[in-house]
């Protein structure tokens, strides 16, 4: 998927020289990273102490680390060429995704790209009426029982709202949509600085995706040091469990 993704853009992940899985959970995806190990830098990040711990035990041809609910990461400023970001802003609060995407622009290096999953319209079956109104209408859609960062908290971006969302730091140049989960690529244009162009691309999933590709701008949003909710993991896409 994420191959398919890069190549429809010119792209490839052996010719990375340092990538990152942020929110990796028990490594679904690092997993299949193995071939590229030697030649290309390895890492992953989460919010949850056990699966990272799991995942140094038994993925030991990357490196792990433990980050915050909100930023910054660890990393410095322009280390990474690609970072992943799979079912992480499907469930964050909308001051967090902010966050997030403004420290992810951080850690990319110049021409850097950035892929991480949306719900998008074809998840709007789940919505309320009142609430597929706002999405049909563009605002980002925040709902569910649970507290922000769980998985039974929701967030569904419509076009528009990814736009909004990434616009401070990225530029929009491409949608595709698919059923379920939105696959979104983004390109990053100047180290320390947040990217400035995005193209989104979803293909066939369990949910649905939306994919950016963007350039990062010049300009890079103040840090905001406000506490951020903890994201859980259970069961399904979003949800995870170390595995024995």
């Amino acid at each position: 998927m994420i191959a398919d993704m890069l190549a429809a853009h010119g792209l490839r992940l052996d010719d990375f020289g340092a990538i990152l899985d942020f929110g990796c959970g028990c490594g679904r995806v690092v997993r299949h990273w193995r071939p590229l190990a030697g030649n290309v830098q390895i890492h992953g990040s989460d919010y949850n102490h056990m699966l990272v711990d799991w995942c140094r035990e038994n993925l030991r041809f990357a490196r792990f680390a433990v980050n915050p609910a909100g930023p910054p990461l660890v990393y410095q400023t322009g280390k990474f060429d690609f970072v992943s970001a799979f079912s992480v802003f499907t469930h964050l609060a909308a001051e967090l995704q902010e966050r997030w995407v403004v420290e992810l622009g951080r850690v990319l290096k110049r021409e850097g790209h950035l892929l991480f999953t949306t719900h998008g319209s074809s998840y709007e079956s789940h919505l309320t009426e009142a609430e597929r109104a706002r999405f049909e209408a563009g605002e980002l859609v925040l709902a569910g029982p649970g507290d922000p960062g769980s998985n039974q908290f929701n967030a569904f971006h419509p076009r528009a709202a990814v736009e909004r969302q990434l616009g401070p730091t990225f530029e929009l140049v491409g949608h595709t949509r698919r059923r379920c989960v939105s696959r979104c690529l983004a390109r990053a244009e100047a180290p320390g600085s947040p990217p400035a162009s995005t193209c989104c691309v979803g293909r066939r999933l369990s949910r649905d995706v939306t994919a950016v590709s963007g350039r990062r701008r010049s300009s890079r949003p103040a840090h905001d040091p406000r506490p951020a909710p903890r994201r859980a993991c259970g069961r399904g896409r979003r949800r995870r469990r170390a595995p024995p």
